[in-house]
């Protein structure tokens, strides 16, 4: 089974690329939504979480509320590295056992969209790290057409990430997504082609 590890900042395209990589034949997993799945759940994570922050951030339907939670990671850097470190391990462990059941049934290639890649230290687990990137000024506007989020947040998500010159040091490959979705799908299948189709 081949694994490709896909990351980039926010308001890059990951979540299209993994679209187009999904259509090609991979296997797609978000590591994102393995933590808001668990956020809805008596998991681990969630649990980790509430004891790491306070029931402050439980929702009134016993969720944790990820609006109360963002606002308190995103604006607070020891915050942010509270969460990581509590966070990165569980949903480490959880991956792991996604890809094992997952090789077991015979998928050949699996994408796994992971934003924070660089600084969960992820990258030997994958066969090949994929990096998408755009200008900041791009991933401000398709942020903000998207989520509705306003521009001062989405400053503050970006810098809390790690910046593109640390993501492309441990690139395999690198998708500038700058133009437009037809172009996008171009790069992609190239990719696809010459990285994946001959493994």
């Amino acid at each position: 089974m081949f694994t490709i590890g896909l990351t980039g900042g926010i308001g890059t395209g990951k979540t299209e690329i993994c679209r187009i990589l999904g259509e090609l034949g991979a296997y797609v997993i978000d590591a994102d939504r393995i933590v808001h799945e668990s956020y809805r759940n008596n998991s681990k994570i969630r649990t980790a979480v509430v004891a790491e922050f306070g029931v402050g951030i439980v929702s009134s339907d016993g969720d944790i509320d990820r609006a109360q939670l963002g606002s308190i990671v995103f604006g607070d850097i020891h915050a942010l590295r509270r969460i990581n470190k509590v966070i990165h391990p569980l949903v480490l462990e959880e991956l792991r056992s996604r890809l094992d059941t997952i090789q077991c049934s015979g998928v050949e290639v699996v994408v796994v969209e992971v934003p924070l890649l660089v600084e969960a230290g992820w990258n030997s687990i994958f066969d090949e790290v994929w990096v998408t990137v755009v200008d900041e000024e791009t991933a401000i506007r398709r942020t903000t057409e998207r989520s509705g989020l306003s521009s001062k947040k989405i400053h503050a998500r970006i810098r809390s990430q790690t910046d593109d010159e640390a993501r492309l040091s441990i690139a395999d490959a690198v998708i500038d997504n700058t133009a437009g979705v037809s172009e996008l799908e171009v790069r992609v299948r190239e990719l696809w082609d010459n990285r994946v189709s001959v493994t």
